[in-house]
Order: structure tokens, then sequence, then C-alpha cells
């Protein structure tokens, strides 16, 4: 427990300090600012126009595809306000040399190097989807019962494992190569790709995004569990492939650490 609130307090700290920065210059912040309302507002205008207008969806009604798009934005905002500092690893950290000032930290280097940046606009822009997303379960045809919904809460947690695997792995490479932009541009595509359900795709693109990048797992796995048209073995397989990757990615991130050759070498 003291662990954990150490790490809070040097969370908090970074996004104060992100946040500080961010605010320093008036004509910067409100211009950031603008771009997240313009945002937001679109988002809205699309969820509306997603309800209203569309049609039947490789068998989803326009509620049910909505609850696809609802999660898939959970998951993403969450793991870009948690994470957002990978981006930077390569140029910022590592090719200026400041990732040996953090390896002579004592924080685990993985965390300070994830949470370099961190960004409470992109938080608050996540809380209005969670009651959003309980008005759309509350409306759909079938209301998922009691053991639907704690599945779909512990799969929404196994699609987030998946993700920050995904973040960790991009990590290592960055402290190998001094890039991750290949690997984090290749993620943010396919996982663009899973806003609706994995379904309208041909066969080979979903076996794709369900074994060898599985964004489906992430985005349309927890999904599905709520609407009750996920068996038991894909929810043990899901739990698999979250343990695997989380697994691997610290692995690789541990072997990247042992083969960094430091600014000063």
């Amino acid at each position: 427990m003291k662990t954990l609130k150490k790490y809070f307090r040097i969370w908090w700290k970074l996004a104060g300090n992100n946040f500080g920065t961010l605010v320093a210059t008036r004509l910067s912040f409100f211009s950031y600012l603008s771009g997240k309302i313009i945002r937001f507002v679109f988002f809205w205008i699309f969820l509306i126009a997603l309800v209203e207008k569309s049609e039947v969806l490789a068998g989803y009604s326009p509620r049910e595809v909505l609850l696809f798009y609802l999660v898939f934005n959970v998951i993403d905002i969450f793991t870009q306000t948690l994470l957002r500092g990978t981006y930077a690893i390569g140029h910022q950290l590592v090719k200026e040399g400041k990732f040996d000032f953090i390896l002579a930290q004592p924080v685990n280097p993985l965390f300070r190097s994830v949470s370099n940046i961190i960004d409470l606009i992109d938080f608050a822009t996540l809380l209005p989807l969670f009651p959003l997303l309980g008005l759309v379960t509350l409306k759909l045809p079938i209301t998922p019962n009691f053991s639907q919904f704690v599945i779909f809460l512990l799969l929404t947690i196994s699609g987030l494992t998946i993700a920050f695997a995904f973040h960790f792995l991009a990590a290592g490479i960055a402290v190998l190569t001094f890039e991750s932009h290949h690997v984090m541009f290749l993620y943010r595509n396919l996982l663009n790709m899973v806003r609706f359900p994995i379904d309208i795709y041909p066969q080979a693109l979903q076996f794709v995004m369900t074994v060898f990048v599985p964004v489906g797992v992430m985005v349309a796995f927890p999904a599905k569990a709520l609407l009750g048209l996920l068996s038991w073995q894909w929810v043990v397989y899901s739990f698999a492939v979250a343990a695997v990757f989380l697994f691997g990615s610290l692995k690789f991130w541990n072997f990247s650490l042992r083969h960094y050759q430091s600014a000063s070498s």
C-alpha cells in the first residue's frame, strides 16, 4: 500500500507539472483546450448521427454499435491519459540523454518514462463517457444480467492490460532504437479499425485482430460479453492473451534496459 501511495504521489506531481507547463502560456492553453472542446463536440454529433441515422450494421442495432464505439473510447482515452509519455521516450528521453537521469532516480524507470507526459484535460473528457455507457447499456434491446456485467468489467480490465502491454513494448523498442512511432502508428491504425464491430471485416482480418495484434480482443470482446454474445472459451482466451502480452512486453522492456547504451557511452 505504501508503494502504491508513493507512485500515486509521483504521478500526481508529474500531472501537475505538465498542467502547469500547459497553462503557463495562455494562448497555447486556450488553443489546446479549444481543440479538445471541438473534438468532444464532434464526438457528440457523431454519436447522435449514429443512433438516429444508421441502419443495422453486421447484424448489430445502432445502440449496439454505439456500445462498441463507447468501449473503444473508454479504453483508448484512459490508456492515452496514463501512457502518453510513451510517444516521447525515443526522441525526447533517449536521444537527448535524459533517460540516464530517469535510470538514476529511485523509481521504476518504466513507470517514470511512460508517465513523463500526463494530460489531465484528456482525463476530464473521459469522465462523461461512463454515464453515457451506462445509459446505452440500459437502452439495449436486452438488458444485460449481473454475470454479463461482471464479465464485461473483467474483460475491460483485460483490454486495458493488452493496451498497456503494447505501450510497454513500444517503450522497449524506443530504448533500443530511439524510435517507437512506427510501432505506435501501427497500433493506432489497427485500434481505430475496432471503433465498430470487427464482424464487418473479412475473416482473415478478424483473425489478425484477434490473434496476432489483438486489438479486437481489447474492444470487441468486452462489448460482446455485455451483449451476451461471447462464449466462455473466448473469455478465457482474452485473459490468456492479456497475461501473455503483459509478461512478454515486460520481459522485452527488461531486455532493452540491459542493452541500453547511455548518452555517456
